[in-house]
């Protein structure tokens, strides 16, 4: 470089062009070159290319000394030469506009014989730019000089590497040079975050440096869309399939694949990251919904390829999302439908890596059942790890009896199942264990057919109709009405939606052949848990016929086993726009669950749906007051989350984020997991943090979706699009509908007006005008004249999941 300048101060000018692939220093030569021509005394003149100013005329000429064309270009830098040496610097020339690349190559004619020097930096070939202008720059020039830069020596980068890492083992220096690809940039950037790390040296695959992402942000332009989706699919990709996810022609992605080349991060041939911190770099900057989204249709490209189960899971933790919950539930079917020989490994992959709780927890199960014959006590830990992270030991019952009886400690086992509400599996376990072991029957209190004590209403009637204490009636459609119902109580504690749609099905079928005086008595403890199903499926008209057909619509006598029911009739009558009479039910409900204390069979949570019920009728003082009394009776951490839940809803504000914040951490998983997951965006929504807002809903509408929770999806959906989010899903008919849409327009339909529906609702006419606006569209009708024989209910969409409207017997 000092020669070459020397040459230059003694009017013999030149260019030099110094050509290298992204991060091979072409911006240090730069930046060296322009600091040791200043303190020669040069006039140095050092502007670079940008890809966003690319199609601005004259825009790189203008930034490196305020010419207007070329000849003015020319006129300014040889004025500046007859007083003193000229440096002109011109970094990623290849990003400069036509206009301005035609002017450099008139000066570089003209700098022979001056003191004049022309220092470009450039990528390789066509990479990008111009490739006919660039290749005129260094054309018919007097000796022009070339400067190629490229990836380091392993030599090299071990000397870098060293001087920085001195401690580092070769193991380390390998693993370094394999995830940078020698590449110098990259190199240095990963080295930095390895010291800020200190003694502390991690898995090098770890350290993906922001400022990567960054620069890559920068550099790639147009192009990113096909590096994103190269990053996201396994190796050597399908061209169809890198089409289909950047959403791009064939042709198109081949030529972007062409300048990526050119640019040295992608392997000519087999499309492939040459520096994999790249790939890593580009995953951490996308957005997690879309690099999941993305991952997921990895995923299937790689499934119908004909991957095995190890191939998928190699994929599916190499992606960095392993741990969003979307992602752990394939990752669940992989590991199920794994050949037996390979579960276990294939688990014990799983879980050294990071994953949502949910998944973890279903993975210590699946490995517990595949360790317990082997190794019992490992089984057990196994398990009672998983319990702590679903926040729930009841989920793993039965689990942790076998464990319990294959360690000889039989009476821990019993006592563990007679917590269980009653069912058959539940009873055959105890036989076995009473079989090995009769004195636990007498000693330990247990016997086959349990006392009635607190469970389910479902539940509670199974065990009575079992020891006779339901009066006689049709036994058969009784007894398994009540255990579907039963079955559907566990269904949506699972969040399985639709399962739990097929069940209701079944239980209505029966109830509806239920017979005799008794039949009443049968439908208080069944109906709760296929009311509370349906009011999840948008069911509610379904919901209300079936509750008026079973005479359960108007006043509940006080007593002992209408407390479920209550909660259950609270929750829908908010739901279908009676607040009113949603917030009378729920608090009697909660006045008599006080009332029995202890003695209740079953104490629902009440407060769960009163504080939304409360804070839609305006009265958020009481609503406050239920929230901080539901938070200070948790007894574990599902039972808390679900307090801070209630209680940021009825603070709001910031204080309500933060509270709501802490109620996602814990990773609850189930309807209350979507329920906090949404109502943490629409709170951040209402502070103004919009852009947090949307990726929250996003995430619960497309849990809510997989769960079947149509209630849910459609109310989170609503409030993404009010904070300019997309949707996708139902755009049209009743299940579009909304719940605020659905209750206006039924008032509409009855006559109200919209000053009417505003003081029912507790909301703006202006709201109710936007909300009768909506469904109009959605329904594809005139106005309101049309409304009395529209259907507003979503109960076609029930039906086509298997949950038909009730008919009553005859």
């Amino acid at each position: 470089m000092a020669r070459w300048l020397s040459e230059i101060a003694g009017h013999r000018g030149s260019v030099l062009g110094v050509v290298g692939e992204m991060g091979a220093g072409k911006t240090a030569v730069s930046r060296f070159a322009a600091a040791t021509a200043e303190r020669r005394g040069f006039r140095v003149l050092h502007a670079g290319g940008s890809p966003y100013e690319s199609t601005a005329a004259g825009q790189l000429v203008r930034r490196l000394c305020g010419a207007a064309d070329r000849e003015e270009l020319h006129r300014r830098v040889l004025a500046e030469s007859r007083s003193t040496p000229v440096l002109v610097v011109v970094d990623d020339l290849h990003w400069s506009d036509p206009e301005s690349l035609t002017a450099l190559a008139f000066l570089a004619r003209r700098v022979a014989g001056l003191p004049v020097g022309l220092l470009v930096c450039r990528l390789p070939g066509g990479a990008a730019g111009d490739p006919v202008l660039l290749a005129e720059l260094f054309r018919d020039l007097p000796a022009p000089a070339r400067v190629e830069l490229g990836a380091l020596a392993d030599a090299a980068a071990d000397e870098v590497i060293t001087a920085t890492l001195p401690a580092a083992p070769p193991a380390v220096r390998a693993d370094l040079r394999r995830w940078t690809g020698n590449n110098p940039n990259l190199l240095g950037e990963v080295l930095s975050v390895l010291v800020r790390w200190g003694e502390r040296l991690p898995e090098v695959s770890d350290a993906v440096p922001a400022g990567v992402s960054a620069w890559l942000l920068r550099q790639l332009g147009a192009d990113l869309p096909v590096a994103r989706a190269l990053a996201v699919l396994p190796a050597d990709p399908d061209p169809e399939a890198l089409a289909a996810l950047a959403e791009l022609p064939v042709f198109a992605v081949g030529l972007a694949l062409g300048r990526l080349v050119g640019l040295g991060l992608v392997r000519p041939g087999r499309p492939a990251f040459r520096q994999p911190v790249v790939r890593a770099a580009l995953l951490d900057a996308m957005p997690p919904a879309e690099r999941v989204r993305l991952v997921l249709a990895g995923a299937g490209a790689l499934r119908r390829a004909g991957a095995d189960g190890r191939d998928l899971v190699a994929y599916l933790l190499a992606s960095r999302v392993a741990d969003h919950p979307a992602v752990g539930e394939p990752l669940v079917r992989v590991v199920r439908s794994a050949r037996p020989a390979d579960r276990a490994g294939l688990l014990r992959t799983l879980l050294a890596h990071r994953l949502s709780a949910p998944a973890r927890a279903e993975f210590l199960r699946l490995l517990a059942a595949e360790e317990l014959d082997r190794s019992p006590t490992a089984a057990l830990a196994r398990l009672d790890e998983a319990a702590r992270l679903a926040g729930d030991r009841r989920s793993f019952a039965f689990e942790r009896a076998r464990a319990l009886h294959r360690l000889d400690r039989g009476g821990e086992a019993a006592r563990v199942l007679q917590a269980e509400p009653w069912s058959e599996r539940r009873d055959a376990l105890l036989a076995v264990l009473v079989a090995e072991d009769p004195e636990l029957a007498v000693a330990g209190g247990f016997p086959l057919r349990p006392a009635r004590s607190a469970g389910t209403p479902a539940g509670w009637a199974v065990r009575a109709a079992a020891v006779g204490d339901v009066p006689p009636c049709d036994q058969g459609p009784l007894r398994s009405a009540l255990v579907c119902a039963q079955r559907v109580e566990e269904l949506l504690a699972a969040a399985r939606l639709d399962d739990a749609a097929t069940t209701v099905t079944a239980a209505l079928a029966l109830l509806s052949a239920v017979a005799g005086r008794d039949r009443r008595t049968v439908f208080v403890a069944a109906l709760p848990p296929l009311v509370d199903a349906l009011v999840e499926r948008n069911g509610f008209d379904t919901a209300t016929r079936l509750l008026a057909s079973s005479g359960l619509a108007g006043a509940l006598p006080a007593r002992l086993h209408h407390v479920a029911l209550l909660a259950s009739r609270g929750r829908l009558r908010h739901a279908s726009g009676d607040v009113r009479g949603a917030v009378a039910d729920l608090l009697r409900c909660g006045r008599q669950v006080a009332r029995w204390g202890e003695r209740a069979p079953h104490r629902p949570p009440w407060r769960v749906f009163a504080v939304p019920a409360l804070l839609d009728a305006g009265r958020r003082t009481a609503a406050r007051a239920l929230a901080e009394a539901e938070l200070a009776q948790a007894r574990d951490p599902a039972d808390r989350a679900r307090g801070l839940r209630l209680l940021g809803q009825a603070l709001g504000g910031v204080e309500g984020v933060r509270l709501l914040a802490e109620a996602t951490s814990g990773g609850v998983a189930g309807l209350e997991g979507i329920t906090a997951l949404g109502e943490h965006g629409r709170l951040l929504a209402r502070v103004g943090r919009v852009r947090a807002a949307r990726a929250r809903l996003k995430d619960a509408c497309l849990l809510a979706e997989k769960a079947g929770a149509w209630r849910l999806r459609d109310l989170f959906a609503a409030e993404l699009r009010e904070s300019g989010g997309r949707v996708r899903g139902t755009v049209s008919g009743p299940g579009a509908l909304t719940a605020g849409e659905r209750r206006a327009a039924r008032l509409a339909a009855a006559g109200r007006t919209n000053r009417e529906i505003a003081e029912q609702l507790f909301v703006t006419r202006r709201a109710v005008e936007m909300h009768l606006t909506q469904v109009y569209r959605k329904l594809g009708i005139a106005g309101r004249r049309e409304l009395a024989g529209a259907s507003l209910d979503s109960d076609s969409r029930g039906r086509a999941e298997g949950m038909p409207p009730y008919v009553e017997s005859t």
